[in-house]
């Protein structure tokens, strides 16, 4: 039988490890700092990259799958007991796109729709992409600082 303060020493010690190695993990996590640079919308496929279980899951929910719905002719009866027109185009209206898409006009989310009679740049039509139904961004913010 061991002594108690031997018992107590390894009780201490595994104390004190279990802290450093959470402490350890915790503090290799990116933090914003004041100097950061801003944080930006990458989009869920750079969220999978160490996420892919939860990206997985993600994809087969109607989060994932919002834009699409803004489409015509899809989700028609979920349009039609909205009041909606089933057969119009959604996908370049202001007051869609904020619930179905993510940082919808912000500098790195989606970008609001350019003035009539004007195209999207290169950069926006890459955002639009990166940006399109409610992403892992859309909860816990911009994914850049990550």
């Amino acid at each position: 039988m061991r002594h108690p303060s031997v018992r107590s020493f390894w009780l201490v010690a595994s104390v004190i490890a279990t802290a450093g190695l959470v402490g350890g993990l915790l503090s290799t996590r990116p933090t914003a700092q004041a100097d950061d640079p801003k944080p930006a919308y990458v989009g869920a496929d750079a969220c999978k990259k160490c996420h892919f279980k939860q990206h997985s899951s993600w994809k087969k929910t109607g989060m994932a799958k919002t834009f699409e719905s803004l489409k015509p002719d899809v989700a028609a009866e979920k349009k039609t007991a909205g009041g909606l027109d089933p057969k119009a185009d959604y996908t370049k209206d202001p007051k869609c796109l904020k619930c179905h898409t993510t940082g919808y006009g912000t500098e790195s989310g989606y970008p609001a729709p350019p003035a009539a009679g004007a195209a999207c740049t290169p950069a926006e039509e890459e955002r639009m992409k990166l940006n399109q139904g409610v992403t892992c961004e859309a909860c816990h913010g911009p994914g850049s600082l990550y």
